[in-house]
């Protein structure tokens, strides 16, 4: 083994101790539970197709935690495969990136892949392994095009963030091709690309039906204005990347160095920005941005600067590229390292799901061990089906289930009264405690709260004193660093 691997190796086994440390003290919180339970409940893939054509993504990760699952019978192999997948996209970063040293140790201790993309179990981390793969293929790909074509096609299917970045590497692909006089060669492979692009379109885009996007309401105005928004104020866009103690002008200018530093290849510069126009859009048409989604951009722009790593001669292109990685780069990384320290200890500190402390105090409780709780906003329990085998009835939908229905079969109104119904019903016709998880503030005598997707939740002075009357404070909930806070309140005999 060479010399030089050897820093290498010790900086990957000191990224696996520290966040092998916070996995294994990471509370599961609906968004990474809601996929393990689809493909739990799944009885074979067309089935879990079925079942996720509304929640928004793709099926790669939904179909890996299904194979998972079926092999392993353990919800381990939910943070089990986040970790793995992870791991293998930074020993193949600190293992092969044509970057000096430091820059990786500096990306690889950053917040994006040691928590967001390997603590945080979502299928974020397949992207970051899928774009490194397409950065060590794409030399060769004149010589092993299918290769390339496969990880490019299971790309597009990690999520619809990265079937953009999957489409501008293949138009990168294309051009280079027809640069170099190889017209007609990468054509068929390419063909699997678009192919899998497809796929994941029909996956991923919601049914008009859903209630998780206004995507469907968007003008073609306020397209063209977000692109325009997208391409004058990029800081916007990615302003969880950014430092927010400097100037927003200086945070410009970083973001548009590290895309120029790619214009010795003018074609890698051009879909640099071109995705951050893209994202740009989705973020402020479709779906808001969240850091692990702005975070997709600095994964790209890596596997950017690899794929601008062939030797350059002495010259303007080499310092271009260096201006590009020192100045713009390398300050997008050591954001992103500033916030990992503060990311790590409020995870270790505080659980981000209430469902660990909810299931342990119904394992406690003698009489609410079979309890039925019925969660309001439904959602806030989607994560108790990896801590408990309690049911769950949904009274906006009137079932019982594990998972909500991201369709307008959700009732966009619900009242307190109604509310209290549903418990009294649940109780007679199961024989079982109904148990009421409000995360509702009810201190205002009557009142109207609006909540995420269109809904809302209301309550009279009436309906406050008869839930008053006959519920009782069993327990509070509140300290997750997330939403999922509520108080739990039980029927009176």
């Amino acid at each position: 083994m060479k010399r030089s691997l050897w820093p290498a190796l010790a900086v990957l086994a000191l990224w696996l101790a520290l966040a092998g440390f916070t996995a294994g003290r990471h509370e599961m919180w609906r968004d990474e539970v809601r996929p393990l339970t689809l493909a739990r409940e799944a009885t074979s893939p067309l089935d879990l197709y079925r079942r996720t054509e509304y929640d928004g993504h793709p099926m790669l990760w939904f179909l890996l935690l299904y194979a998972g699952y079926a092999l392993l019978g353990t919800k381990l192999v939910l943070p089990g495969l986040a970790l793995a997948v992870a791991a293998a996209a930074v020993a193949l970063f600190l293992l092969a990136a044509p970057i000096p040293l430091p820059l990786r140790a500096l990306f690889v201790f950053g917040a994006l892949p040691l928590y967001e993309y390997a603590v945080m179990a979502r299928n974020y981390g397949i992207a970051m392994l899928l774009l490194f793969l397409a950065a060590v293929l794409y030399p060769p790909r004149a010589a092993h095009p299918w290769r390339l074509a496969l990880v490019l096609a299971l790309l597009a299917n990690t999520n619809l963030h990265a079937a953009i970045l999957a489409c501008l590497l293949a138009g990168v692909w294309l051009w280079d091709a027809w640069r170099a006089g190889e017209r007609r060669k990468p054509i068929v492979p390419l063909l699997l690309v678009g192919l899998g692009v497809a796929f994941s379109l029909l996956c991923a885009l919601p049914r008009p039906s859903s209630n998780l996007t206004t995507i469907y309401g968007a003008s073609p105005g306020r397209v063209i204005r977000a692109s325009l928004e997208a391409a004058k104020l990029p800081d916007w866009t990615f302003f969880m990347l950014l430092p927010s103690e400097i100037p927003g002008a200086i945070n410009r200018a970083i973001l548009w160095i590290a895309v120029a530093g790619l214009a010795v290849r003018p074609v890698l510069a051009l879909a640099a920005a071109t995705s951050a126009v893209a994202l740009g859009v989705l973020f402020r048409v479709g779906y808001f941005g969240s850091y692990r989604h702005q975070g997709l951009f600095l994964l790209f722009l890596l596997a950017l600067y690899w794929i601008a790593s062939v030797p350059l001669p002495e010259g303007w292109g080499r310092r271009l590229r260096a201006v590009g990685l020192y100045a713009g780069v390398v300050p997008l990384l050591v954001a992103q390292l500033a916030r990992t320290p503060e990311v790590i200890r409020q995870d270790v500190e505080k659980p981000c799901s209430s469902s660990p402390a909810l299931a342990a105090f119904l394992r406690g409780s003698a009489p609410y061990r079979e309890a039925v709780l019925l969660p309001e906003p439904a959602w806030f329990l989607e994560s108790l089906p990896y801590y408990a085998g309690n049911a769950l009835y949904y009274p906006r939908e009137h079932r019982y289930g594990k998972t909500v229905s991201w369709t307008h079969a959700q009732a966009p109104g619900l009242g307190l009264g109604e509310l209290l119904a549903s418990a009294r019903a649940v109780a007679r016709q199961t024989g079982k405690p109904a148990l009421i998880a409000l995360a509702w503030d009810l201190t205002a005598p009557a009142g109207e709260r609006r909540g995420d997707y269109g809904q809302t939740f209301s309550w009279t002075s009436g309906e406050k004193e008869a839930f008053e009357r006959e519920t009782v404070l069993l327990a509070t909930f509140d300290r997750a660093t997330t939403d999922e806070n509520y108080r739990l309140y039980a029927l009176r005999p």
